[in-house]
């Protein structure tokens, strides 16, 4: 039977050569990306369980000032107990899943032995060639890059602020009825919350336009979204005295600046780590020196 040179079986098995000749030198590379997308999930898993938490802490809320008499109380009490424990069950969520697929991460472009044996030698090497060792994990990481970072800030935006206000309660023995404080502060200034989270999105998508000389030396974006959450807090300001923007103003200084920061840095280094491994699984030859700079 013939078969064009480019098609013929020797073809195949010379490229599936190569193909795994490619993927022996790209392992070094792989461990640094592996890590990579590691965080991404832990992160984005993590920020989801936040934003779920802040969900039903709002939903308890609501339904305490809804009910009446124990009830209410009940609602209230439960509400100020999700909150305290939403951050340090987003931390355990973060470690468990940053374990768990670091465990799980498949082996990067996997060549299936399938291929070789496959009597079509134009099927064959075109299962082949779809199957570049770097292309599928850098597919997966792209796909994380928005929820791993939007995801945990956003469930930062939601929970940190009230939760810097139970601590400070508790430093001054007022935090008996926190509740009650929730619900006030879900009415009044509960929509800075969401503009903060939209604030997010959008900052977060600048950051992947961005390179890494603008992520290093730009604005990380915090003092944007101090200065629009406090306008977004003086809606009902002129009404209270001003205590609302007050509040958001002195709040948000004490988490936004190292929310915007901390994420920013993290991006960037994470971006340096796949535009490296970029460069040298497609114009390069890895090896474990080259690796080791990645890690």
């Amino acid at each position: 039977m013939f078969y064009p040179a480019y098609r013929s079986p020797t073809f195949v098995e010379a490229r599936h050569a190569e193909l795994s000749d490619m993927r022996q030198r790209l392992l070094p590379v792989a461990s640094p990306l592996r890590r990579v997308y590691a965080a991404r999930w832990s992160r984005a898993v993590s920020g989801a369980f936040g934003i779920a938490a802040a969900m039903a802490m709002a939903a308890l809320s609501f339904t305490g000032a809804c009910a009446e008499g124990e009830a209410s109380a009940s609602y209230r009490s439960a509400s100020v107990t999700t909150l305290v424990w939403a951050l340090p069950l987003m931390a355990l969520t973060l470690l468990a899943t940053r374990l768990l697929v670091a465990a799980m991460t498949p082996a990067m472009g996997a060549i299936s032995p399938e291929s070789l044996r496959d009597t079509d030698p134009a099927r064959a090497l075109a299962a082949l060639e779809a199957n570049h060792p770097y292309r599928a994990l850098h597919a997966r990481l792209s796909a994380l890059e928005l929820p791993s970072l939007a995801l945990p800030m956003i469930a930062a935006c939601l929970l940190l602020p009230l939760t810097l206000h139970w601590l400070v309660a508790n430093t001054h023995d007022a935090a008996a009825d926190f509740g009650t404080w929730i619900q006030t502060s879900l009415a009044i200034v509960g929509h800075v919350h969401l503009v903060l989270a939209a604030l997010v999105v959008l900052r977060v998508r600048q950051y992947r336009a961005m390179s890494l000389d603008e992520l290093t030396h730009g604005p990380s974006g915090w003092v944007r979204a101090w200065g629009i959450s406090i306008l977004a807090a003086a809606v009902p300001g002129a009404i209270l005295l001003l205590l609302p923007p007050l509040l958001t103003a002195f709040t948000g200084l004490a988490f936004l600046p190292p929310l915007f920061l901390g994420m920013r840095a993290i991006y960037r280094r994470e971006r340096e780590v796949v535009e490296r491994a970029a460069e040298l699984a497609l114009h390069g030859r890895p090896d474990v020196a080259a690796a080791a700079a990645l890690s």
